[in-house]
């Protein structure tokens, strides 16, 4: 009976790696199945593909990408580097980015994304991928809870300028 389960197992380890499968009902009544077929011709997988959160950036990973993105990140200001949590904590505005940044980045524009870089270069030259600021507007301060009366169009927030309109003040260094 023993050999007849250890059989048994075996086969089935086989048909799960041969071809795995997995089906699961949408709110709809439809159901949607997936079959991963492990045989059929393969090619390798981009290192773009999978990668941490910038969260991830000070633990000991070997990520060939890192991602900084998120609701902080669609509000934050690069030029103060403030940032605004969202429906995540409280519609807080402040200076959470510092706590991953170094301190002689606190003042420097865009400081997260420098901080971003110097921790991908750090981790074997990883690809660093970070969201734009595209909502229209983005935290201006550092004081705290946004209230209802504060949203946006408000003090509390700074107007996003897509097009720059006139030339650049200094030469870009790249």
């Amino acid at each position: 009976m023993k050999a007849y389960k250890k059989i048994l197992s075996a086969v089935i380890a086989v048909l799960a790696v041969v071809s795995c499968a997995a089906s699961a009902e949408t709110t709809d009544g439809n159901t949607v199945s997936i079959t991963v077929d492990t045989l059929s011709e393969r090619k390798n997988i981009s290192p773009y593909i999978y990668g941490v959160s910038s969260e991830m950036m000070d633990k000991d990973v070997a990520a060939t990408a890192i991602r900084a993105g998120g609701n902080r990140f669609s509000a934050y200001n690069w030029e103060n580097n403030s940032s605004n949590a969202g429906s995540d904590w409280m519609h807080m505005s402040d200076g959470y980015f510092q706590l991953m940044m170094s301190e002689e980045l606190y003042d420097t524009p865009g400081g997260v994304a420098i901080s971003l870089s110097q921790k991908c270069a750090e981790k074997n030259n990883a690809y660093s991928l970070m969201t734009l600021q595209m909502m229209g507007y983005v935290s201006a301060d550092f004081r705290g809870t946004v209230d209802v009366e504060e949203t946006a169009p408000s003090a509390r927030w700074d107007k996003v300028e897509f097009i720059k309109g006139s030339a650049f003040a200094e030469q870009p260094d790249k």
